[in-house]
């Protein structure tokens, strides 16, 4: 039977525009059907919900395009449900991922969508990263891994206190690292064991929160507001003293003096962001001829104390700095 639904009217109102009523009496074309029978048929398709292998069709049809916007900066991230069964309650990690691979991905989900039985869901969300690769947010499951990354090597974000931790020997890995930077870690074998565990673990950690703060070598930071309430809670917490470590980084004289900054006020910010004491500490020997003419051949060491968080949180700051004063053209330094 062919029903033909009725054709645009001009309507009086937004709200009767969006909610159109198949009961209109003044339908003046000829081809809606009239008997009861076949209003009934109408109105029983336009109001039959919308079934869960419709959904799943249709997300995946339109994750491609979607991908797209996020690549053409039209929009910042979107949301997509895959269809990989993930234990209730699996933590959320976010990896690195390049446009490359979760282009394949999107493609493969929207021709596998349409004929796979879908298991229930789950949610991965991909935002725009830079101009060769994107974040994805998704459950820690090892399947969902595997079929994202393939036999590619898997980028991890991690906070940098994390950070910190590996590189200072803190937390070990059983899996084989192959890079470490201010804001991720980059794991060998992705369909090992050992790196689903490794990845587990970081999970787990104390220092691992997910959606972490963005990467920032100094941001902006007011000074909290003392209340009552606060300053009782920090007067308690006071009474229990924390872990204090040292941690000495060795570094040329012109590193030493770009952290110095004009008139101290890059260390002293320094200072003020990781909560932690910094001092640069005088060279031990005095200086030959050789090293006067050339200051990169001269060592100087910095000392950071304080507790974990605050030290870590300090070499991650002095490595971002670092990092931007390596990569800067002489002339400008």
């Amino acid at each position: 039977m062919d029903v033909c639904l009725e054709p645009s009217a001009v309507y009086q109102s937004r709200e009767e525009w969006q909610h159109p009523s198949i009961d209109r009496t003044d339908v003046q074309d000829p081809s809606t059907p009239r008997s009861a029978s076949s209003r009934a048929v109408v109105k029983g398709v336009l109001e039959r919900p919308m079934s869960r292998d419709c959904r799943e069709k249709e997300t995946s049809l339109s994750a491609v395009p979607r991908l797209e916007q996020v690549f053409s900066g039209a929009c910042d991230s979107f949301s997509m449900a895959v269809p990989y069964t993930v234990r209730k309650g699996a933590p959320r990690a976010r990896f690195l991922v390049s446009r490359l691979r979760v282009r394949g991905f999107a493609e493969a989900f929207a021709l596998a969508g349409a004929s796979r039985e879908p298991p229930p869901s789950s949610t991965l969300t991909i935002f725009a990263d830079s101009y060769h690769a994107v974040t994805v947010e998704c459950p820690l499951d090892g399947e969902l891994l595997a079929s994202l990354f393939g036999d590619a090597p898997v980028c991890m974000l991690l906070p940098r206190e994390l950070v910190h931790v590996i590189r200072t020997g803190r937390l070990k890995l059983r899996s084989q690292v192959r890079a470490l930077s201010a804001r991720s870690i980059t794991l060998e074998d992705s369909n090992s064991a050992l790196a689903f565990t490794d990845f587990a673990r970081l999970v787990a950690h104390s220092f691992y929160k997910c959606p972490h703060a963005p990467f920032c070598p100094i941001p902006a930071r007011a000074a909290p507001r003392r209340t009552p309430a606060l300053s009782a809670v920090a007067t308690a917490h006071s009474c229990i003293s924390p872990e204090i470590t040292t941690h000495t980084v060795r570094l040329n004289k012109p590193e030493i003096t770009f952290l110095i900054g004009h008139q101290g006020a890059r260390v002293e910010q320094l200072r003020l962001q990781s909560r932690a004491v910094i001092k640069i500490l005088p060279i031990p020997a005095k200086l030959s001829t050789t090293q006067l003419s050339n200051p990169a051949s001269i060592e100087q060491c910095l000392s950071i104390t304080g507790d974990t968080e605050s030290v870590a949180r300090a070499v991650c700051l002095v490595g971002a700095l670092l990092e931007t004063f390596r990569q800067a053209p002489r002339h400008v330094r």
